[in-house]
């Protein structure tokens, strides 16, 4: 896994996105939202809620995004620890060529970003989450209505 100049990411046919986004509970306790966005359509593929996510619960969530065969041919992730070695061996092992986006450049992950953005914007900010189970309700409704909005569909 090496540094890919900006310039060259979202390029290859079938790539994919990785992030997290940071939500705080009522009590400001840290939940994380775990988001892949296929970059052509920018669909989300997989999203998965947790209090702690760890490498181990990172690399599962990939595996469950990617069944056998379906697997994009590139990833885009930051320089996030949550990203360590178990991950890195599903996405080896599944085809996957990781490219990591260089430090402090969220401009390189630009797809995966802007959705999360418009997740912050047009959802989290107006509510208050109690608890990790009201997120994980959230969350498909929420993919849903962001996919089938106007500016989804946008190249």
């Amino acid at each position: 896994m090496k540094n890919i100049p900006a310039q060259s990411y979202g390029r290859g046919v079938g790539g994919g996105a990785c992030d997290f986004l940071q939500v705080s509970d009522l009590f400001f306790r840290p939940l994380f939202a775990f988001f892949i966005v296929e970059l052509k359509s920018r669909k989300v593929i997989h999203v998965n809620v947790t209090r702690a996510p760890t490498d181990p619960w990172v690399a599962q969530q990939l595996r469950e995004a990617t069944p056998y065969g379906q697997a994009p041919k590139y990833l885009i992730r930051d320089n996030d620890r949550k990203c360590g070695q178990h991950f890195a061996r599903v996405a080896f092992t599944s085809g996957i060529k990781v490219l990591r986006t260089p430090y402090r450049t969220p401009q390189a992950n630009a797809v995966c970003e802007r959705f999360l953005g418009s997740v912050r914007r047009e959802c989290l900010d107006h509510l208050l989450m109690l608890q990790e189970k009201q997120l994980q309700r959230l969350r498909k409704r929420l993919c849903y209505r962001l996919q089938s909005s106007p500016t989804a569909s946008r190249a």
